[in-house]
């Protein structure tokens, strides 16, 4: 079917226009407005004219002769005046195409900053594929800038679709200017409303014939609401509920009270605000009532709620979306997850993620039509953020600040609500250099930004604040220290950079209410290897107690080795039930062994209530953001002390939630034998004051080194918290250690020397800073894609699936031989069910073991063919009727036992 392209412009105007009225937040229409110098009406008339504008390059002979078939329908006079045809992307003919026409409706032309409107709305429509172009003035503005797009009968065309498309908007007069960053959020905005007009069942079902300009957009702009309402964008209003019933507790702690009634007074529009208190005091909850005064205040609409990893994002996903649910009308607001593997989330069913009517677009630098479901960007990371409520990982939100396609689409989406960031201490000194460069951009615009943290050092809390208020146009804020205090919060206004902070008198009410005494122990062992007796037989001798009687425990181990030998060494030596009353938790399990665990973990140990009986989780450092348990010790290998007191955390975590409930009294009994919240940590250090080898740089030397010594040190060998807390972290991540012995102060350089470094890489990944945006260009000055954006954001890993080849040749999932592998025959396609069964029996690999692989660790042809399973490396084992046989890849050994998860040799 053809479509004109005049009524695809008037579609996309018209979506535009509503998207402001009903996707946008008024936070963003206001700063929208401020930065073009005109009425908010005014900018929304302004927005959707631009928007459409964004194919008009299409208008131009290189474009028309993509469909053959088509080009002949198209006029004698035009096919005669094509001139020297120049094949471009349609976004780059557009940027070209409209310099001349805008300059006529009043357009500024001069210069590269705010006052050349012309050139800024030309790089608008040169990015709205999602990568900004470089529209040098000199060759926009410049008389042979459409060379190659036509002779003078097809610039005469361009200028009078551009002349209808500016009467059917009211012919909105030329801004006096446009901000760059403003550009670059208005750039998302039309590539938004061009994907929603593009649908193909929006535009097939539409009459073309016998219809004016004036009629086809006045029918696009009655419907279009519904089209942003069926995408899921339209805004909602919630019914605001009380606390206890929003969250289901009895009642607002003192922290949680104080931001309800102290934070109002404080609060006069956007801002910034750190909260810290330690594990388990309700800080999520602290959070999404911030939200509600932030909101208000700052015309903002929604949260996006983001977390280190997906574990963390997948529970958190279900508490927000509990607590959304509850204020929706009719259920009518949803909240989207987003990271790498969301889709595979039981949020979305396989019939879901099966349907969709395609997005139908001519992407530059394609020969030809691209089609994408909707599944691929409505669910999908680009998407997701666009929601009212999202929920996922920091890298999703990082990729907004840097240069990939579409990073403008993810500030639309960040722009328009209250940006919660969990665990802001839980970031390498790359990814806090690219938080820093995101809240610079909400500091701008003017965003609510609320940052949670149980061990975040003043250093980092000081640096993060200081970036937002420098955004918001505070460039030299000096002499004041934006430490919260501990436990506490710390708000600073976006408007003055007035800061305030919660009550002496709500913190020491807290500091009461919260106060326990944490008896921490360190033993020496030795740990030379995962299987080390000497630490075996200490974490062994620790558990005694549990073992003979009662009560629960954690074990955390630095690595997956480590883990796995210290199961076996409780399975086998302590007497202790496999799956009943020991678990074993890392990520080198296959995904949905790894959920099943994570789950009767949750069950057991959770804020339902403990069981009588006996039960030990030996786990990795996964254990302490993902897992919401509550055990009576936790022995630890050594590790950083914020990670340590993350741990400890875990440690009578509902104690206070058991005793103030009413909980039955069966659900809070401790055993005899504990008196108290207690950690135990395995110190491998010796004289020489070095980690194992075979943990690798899983820590820097010099934070384990200063945590062994701190907390050897303990007065009484116990920790006061919460106040005790962020001396702790103090002392170890920031304060420079004085009279250390010459080994100790080199750790310290060196890791001076790292931090640095990360810090460097992270400046020049990022996109500019708002202030120094001037050429949109630079929010893409290098290409990168974002599967290797998010591999800079951590150590690189590759996807496995461990299966087993049986005697037909036929591969399976399992050694018996019950569940082929889809897709194995050359014929056919994968459904999203087999595709979700693939993915969940994923497990991630440290790319560097897997080097040497080879054509036989190779998926089906149909895997290739898609995205999610293409880069996956299969692992088959050739001998499933031996137990022991294993995988080789070069010098690197796999074997898949059931209860271990993936053993490397």
């Amino acid at each position: 079917m053809v479509y004109p392209l005049l009524f695809h412009l008037l579609d996309t105007a018209a979506i535009a226009a509503a998207l402001w009225e009903e996707f946008l937040a008024a936070g963003q229409r206001a700063r929208i407005a401020e930065g073009l110098g005109v009425s908010e009406g005014e900018a929304r008339r302004l927005v959707a004219f631009w928007a459409g504008l964004h194919d008009v390059g299409k208008l131009s002979p290189g474009f028309q002769r993509c469909v053959p078939w088509a080009y002949e329908g198209v006029s004698a006079a035009l096919r005669r005046d094509v001139g020297v045809v120049e094949r471009m992307g349609h976004a780059r003919a557009s940027m070209f195409s409209v310099f001349g026409p805008l300059a006529r409706l009043g357009y500024g032309t001069e210069g590269r900053r705010r006052g050349a409107s012309a050139l800024r709305v030309a790089e608008i429509l040169g990015g709205h594929h999602g990568r900004f172009q470089n529209a040098d003035p000199a060759v926009v503005g410049g008389e042979r800038c459409v060379e190659g797009l036509g002779g003078e009968s097809w610039e005469a065309l361009r200028r009078d679709y551009v002349a209808v498309v500016h009467r059917q908007l009211g012919e909105p007069a030329a801004p006096r200017g446009v901000e760059s960053p403003v550009a670059v959020v208005v750039t998302g905005l039309v590539i938004l409303a061009d994907w929603l007009a593009s649908q193909e069942h929006y535009w097939v079902a539409k009459g073309v014939s016998g219809v004016s300009a004036a009629e086809h957009f006045g029918a696009a702009l009655a419907g279009a609401g519904e089209v942003i309402a069926q995408a899921g964008l339209a805004r909602v209003g919630l019914v605001r509920q009380s606390f206890a019933r929003l969250h289901g507790v009895g009642e607002a702690n003192p922290l949680q009270r104080s931001v309800m009634e102290e934070l109002p007074g404080a609060v006069s529009g956007a801002g910034i605000l750190v909260v810290t208190a330690a594990p388990g005091d309700g800080k999520t909850e602290t959070a999404l009532e911030a939200e509600r005064v932030l909101s208000r205040a700052a015309g903002s609409c929604g949260v996006c709620f983001v977390l280190p990893t997906m574990a963390t994002s997948d529970a958190m996903y279900k508490r927000v979306a509990s607590v959304v649910a509850r204020q929706s009308p009719g259920g009518g607001s949803a909240v989207t997850l987003t990271h790498s593997m969301a889709w595979l989330n039981e949020a979305y069913s396989d019939v879901d993620l099966a349907s969709g009517s395609r997005v139908v677009s001519h992407e530059d630098g394609e020969g030809e039509w691209a089609v994408t479901r909707p599944g691929e960007w409505l669910r999908g990371s680009k998407r997701a953020l666009l929601a009212q409520y999202a929920v996922g990982t920091f890298d999703q939100a990082l990729l907004s600040v840097l240069p990939v396609r579409h990073n403008c689409l993810r500030l639309l989406g960040l722009t328009g609500k209250t940006f919660v960031v969990d665990e802001a201490h839980a970031y390498e000194p790359y990814e806090r250099q690219l938080l820093q460069r995101l809240l610079s951009w909400l500091g701008w615009f003017r965003c609510p930004v609320v940052l949670l943290s149980a061990t975040l050092p003043s250093q980092a809390a000081d640096q993060l604040v200081r970036a937002y208020l420098r955004g918001a146009g505070h460039r030299k804020v000096r002499g004041e220290s934006f430490s919260p205090g501990y436990p506490g919060w710390l708000f600073a206004d976006a408007e003055t950079a007035r800061t305030t902070r919660m009550s002496g008198e709500r913190r020491k009410e807290h500091q009461a209410y919260r106060a326990v005494r944490l008896a921490v122990e360190v033993k020496a062992v030795t740990h030379r290897s995962a299987g080390d007796a000497g630490r075996l037989a200490v974490i062994e001798r620790e558990l005694e107690p549990l073992l003979a009687g009662r009560g629960a425990a954690a074990v955390v181990c630095s690595t997956v080795a480590d883990a796995q030998a210290t199961y076996l060494h409780l399975r086998d030596r302590a007497g202790l039930r496999a799956g009943e009353e020991l678990l074993l938790l890392h990520s080198q399990l296959p995904g949905q062994t790894r959920e099943e665990r994570a789950g009767v973990i949750s069950r057991r140990l959770g804020r339902g209530g403990r069981g009588a009986g006996r039960m030990v989780v030996v786990a990795t450092q996964v254990i302490e953001q993902s897992l919401d348990l509550d055990v009576d010790v936790v022995v630890s290998d050594l590790a950083p002390v914020s990670q340590l007191l993350q741990r400890a955390g875990r440690c009578w975590r509902h104690e206070h939630f058991w005793r103030g409930s009413g909980r039955p009294e069966e659900y809070r009994v401790r055993p005899g034998w504990c008196r108290g919240p207690r950690l135990v940590v395995l110190n491998p250090l010796g004289g020489r004051q070095e980690p194992p080898r075979h943990w690798g740089g899983v820590y820097p030397e010099y934070l384990l080194a200063a945590t062994a010594e701190v907390l050897s040190g303990l007065p009484g060998g116990v920790v006061d918290v919460p106040q005790g807390i962020q001396s702790l972290v103090e002392r170890v991540h920031v304060q420079v250690p004085e009279g250390a012995e010459e080994k100790r102060y080199a750790q310290y350089l060196q890791l001076q020397g790292e931090i640095l470094g990360q810090e460097q890489v992270g400046r020049c990944a990022a996109v500019p800073p708002p202030w120094e945006l001037t050429g949109l260009h630079a929010m893409h000055r290098e290409t990168l894609d974002e599967v290797r954006a998010a591999t800079r954001l951590g150590a690189e890993s590759v996807r496995v699936v461990y299966c087993f080849r049986q005697a037909d040749g036929v591969v399976t999932f399992d050694r018996a031989g019950q569940e082929p592998l889809p897709g194995q025959q050359a014929a056919g396609g994968l459904s999203a069910g087999d595709v979700r069964a693939v993915m969940r029996r994923t497990i991630p690999v440290r790319a560097t073991y897997l080097s040497a692989r080879g054509p036989e660790h190779a998926v089906p042809g149909p895997w290739a063919q898609q995205p999610l399973l293409g880069e996956v490396v299969l692992l088959v084992n050739e001998e499933p009727e031996d137990a022991g046989s294993v995988v080789a890849v070069g010098p690197v050994r796999f074997g898949l036992d059931p209860e271990l998860g993936l053993v490397r040799q």
